[in-house]
């Protein structure tokens, strides 16, 4: 999406029922707010009131959809409670008077949009008007705004009657004022899902590459990249966005894009700082894999039309015993099936990682022989929402002032003093003021005491852990799996006692460093069998017997 096509022009959005053309309009919107010119824009928002059961009993689907801008953004919204007349009304004479009573709603919400002082206008859902409306009077007021952006219905979902007619009049004739000042856009009607695709782009060359390869195999894609509004983060700002939409241009298919501030924030990173709060240190991206990825981005497919999502990943979706399964991809180096253990197994027969069987290497080169833009980019190795300088500085500025407290002994001995919890984890290395002969290491956090406890590097050793927040992925955990308790921890040996929202592992030789807040991820034949969220660590070494 290139909001530059559109500024200063007026540009009118014509299509038929779930042909997209709210959603291009919310493109072109959120371009604009990337660009920082929401304070220029006025919204008028017609999207109407359509009781579910209205659509259900004509079979349809997401109808009036909103064009909320993006949280916090400064754009001027308006919008009115008006109605469907088609939709909610049993005779002819029924709707004309609720498009009457629609008209001088949407008057109202001119008038103030006229009175803004903004010189870009947006109206959702333009026909609610026109039904009833006069058209030249709605263009004399567009002409005074700089860049117009419009979208209607046009179609022939709710075939003839008096309303029908004077709507499609009142439209052509408003469409020969758009054609002389500046474009009509006219959307295709969405065909069925029918093996459609969608991939989540990131501007990255994985997500890329993901794109050729389903591209070369003659499916039906378009890509869809997030964003986040305000910076300091190592990913999903407007340059990503633009990245993603240079390959979508080069490979000859649609772009779109969600801000996805608001969701991040509430879904990973409040849960994120809660964690750290209590002394525990989480693992962002299992989360937002889960809520995010294959949460959010998976249902706006659906709403979209596209029957699954593909994702730059790499791992890979089997076959086990009829049902779909995650399993380890062919680059075990690059293999990312760790932070996916949390996706709810339902989703994952719509899931595609179209990288499963490439290395990263072949992927660099595939991106490097299509000529695609992004072939050099290096990789992100960040959590998306940390500054670049690093967590230290995010956490001071979103948990002020942690209270500082005492280093301790395994014995209880105080050996020095810390500045807040928060900035310490298990296995990290204890820098005391006093110094002291021997290494130590953060071998646990008390938040009730508020102590960080250091010990040698043996006291990091852990027979087994406890896991809560569990999720399989299989019908049932064998007796004996692999556990990884980082993503660069080699899979250990282990025994598994599950019960109801926990897991109990013991190891088979004791592991360094389990980190309550982090994951456990289970395998068994290269499987992800599921995980659990790391609680405590077991001490000691138990009996194999």
């Amino acid at each position: 999406m290139n909001g530059r096509d559109y500024l200063d022009r007026k540009t009118l959005i014509l299509g038929d029922v779930n042909s997209g053309k709210t959603t291009l309009c919310r493109e072109i919107l959120e371009d604009f707010c990337r660009r920082g010119l929401a304070g220029r824009i006025v919204v008028i928002d017609l999207a109407p009131q359509i009781p579910e059961e209205s659509l259900r009993d004509r079979g349809l689907r997401g109808v009036g959809g909103r064009l909320a801008p993006p949280e916090g953004a400064g754009v001027v919204y308006l919008h009115a409670p008006v109605v469907a007349p088609r939709l909610t009304s049993t005779t002819e004479a029924e709707a004309l008077d609720k498009a009457r009573r629609n008209r001088d709603a949407v008057e109202g919400l001119l008038r103030q949009a006229e009175t803004s002082g903004r010189d870009i206008l947006f109206i959702n859902d333009v026909s609610l008007y026109l039904q009833a409306g006069d058209p030249g009077r709605l263009a004399a007021i567009l002409e005074k705004t700089d860049t117009v952006v419009v979208n209607g219905y046009f179609g022939e979902t709710f075939g003839s009657g008096e309303l029908s007619r004077r709507e499609r009049d009142a439209m052509e004739r408003l469409a020969g004022w758009f054609a002389s000042r500046g474009a009509v856009l006219t959307m295709p009607r969405a065909p069925a899902a029918s093996g459609k695709i969608l991939v989540a782009m990131s501007g990255g060359v994985d997500s890329s590459v993901a794109a050729l390869i389903l591209a070369e195999r003659g499916v039906d894609i378009a890509g869809l990249t997030l964003f986040r509004t305000g910076g300091g983060g190592a990913g999903y700002g407007p340059g990503d966005a633009e990245d993603a939409a240079r390959v979508c241009r080069l490979l000859g298919i649609p772009h779109h894009t969600a801000d996805f501030t608001a969701d991040l924030d509430r879904l990973v990173i409040e849960p994120f700082l809660a964690e750290y709060r209590q002394g525990r240190t989480p693992n962002p991206c299992v989360l937002c894999n889960r809520d995010i990825k294959f949460g959010m981005v998976l249902e706006k497919a659906r709403e979209l039309g596209f029957e699954g999502l593909a994702t730059g990943h790499y791992a890979r979706i089997v076959d086990r015993g009829g049902k779909p399964a995650l399993a380890v991809p062919r680059d075990r180096r690059k293999d990312q099936t760790y932070f996916l253990w949390r996706v709810r197994r339902e989703s994952l027969g719509r899931i595609r990682f179209p990288l499963a069987e490439h290395t990263k290497q072949e992927v660099r080169e595939l991106a490097a022989r299509a000529g695609l833009p992004v072939s050099q980019r290096e990789d992100s190795q960040d959590v998306c929402f940390i500054p670049r300088g690093g967590i230290g500085p995010f956490l001071e500025a979103r948990l002020p002032h942690p209270a500082p407290g005492r280093i301790v002994d395994c014995r209880g001995h105080t050996v020095g003093t810390h500045r807040g919890i928060v900035h310490y984890t298990i296995g990290q290395r204890a820098r005391l003021s006093a110094g002291r002969g021997e290494l130590l290491y953060v071998v646990s956090i008390d938040p009730a005491e508020n102590l960080v406890v250091v010990g040698p590097k043996e006291a990091l050793r852990s027979g087994g852990l406890e896991a809560g927040d569990v999720n399989l992925l299989v019908d049932g955990l064998p007796d004996a799996a692999h556990a990884k308790i980082r993503y660069a921890h080699r899979p250990a040996a282990c025994r598994v006692t599950a019960g109801p929202g926990f897991l109990r592992v013991v190891f088979d030789e004791p592991q360094e460093a389990v980190t309550p807040g982090q994951s456990v991820a289970l395998y068994g034949d290269g499987v992800l069998l599921g995980g659990g969220t790391i609680r405590r660590a077991l001490e000691g070494i138990e009996s194999k017997d």
